[in-house]
Parts: C-alpha cells; structure tokens; sequence
C-alpha cells in the first residue's frame, strides 16, 4: 500500500520498513513535487533506530546538510527535492519490520 502526499501538511505514518519514498506509483510512499525521483530514498529501521539513506544519486538533506545515510530523530527535517518532511516518532504503534 502506498500513500500519497499532496498537501503540505499531511502527516504520514510509516509501519512497514523498508519504505521508499519517490514520486511513482510502486513507491511506498509517494511524494510530489520538483526534485523529486521516482525512487529518491529509503527508510529503514537499524540498531540505531530510523535510517535514510538516498538511492542512486539523487540529493536528499537532513537538517539542511547533503547526506548519503543518516540516521533521523524526532525534530529532524528531512529534504527530498522541494519536499521538506519533519521526523516525529508515534509511541503508539511499534513499526512493523520488514517480511
């Protein structure tokens, strides 16, 4: 199932890991907007929590500074083209690891 993000104050709640995000239909969650590729980056879980990392080359910031792989925090803001998304952390459901 993917989700589409249109309006600039969607809130998206990611529960299946990993997640793409990129402007097609088969991405796990779709995003619109300049910049934005059709599979730009990946959410991940990993031992440190919630991961990003780009795919390809295309550019993805957090906190404003070019990253490759990052890990994100709740309060970090993470940029994919003019798209900027703010990282929060839901308490209330675990996330589901990937099959």
């Amino acid at each position: 199932k993917s989700v589409d993000c249109w309006s600039p104050a969607l809130r998206i709640v990611v529960d299946r890991f990993p997640a793409v995000i990129g402007s097609n239909g088969e991405s796990t969650i779709r995003l619109a907007g300049r910049g934005v590729a059709s599979a730009h980056c990946e959410l991940m879980l990993n031992d440190q929590g919630l991961g990003v990392r780009r795919l390809e080359s295309h550019e993805i910031l957090v906190n404003r500074r070019r990253r490759r792989r990052a890990c994100l925090l709740p309060g970090d803001h993470l940029t994919i083209g003019i798209r900027t998304l703010e990282v929060e952390r839901d308490d209330a459901r675990p996330p589901a690891a990937a099959e």
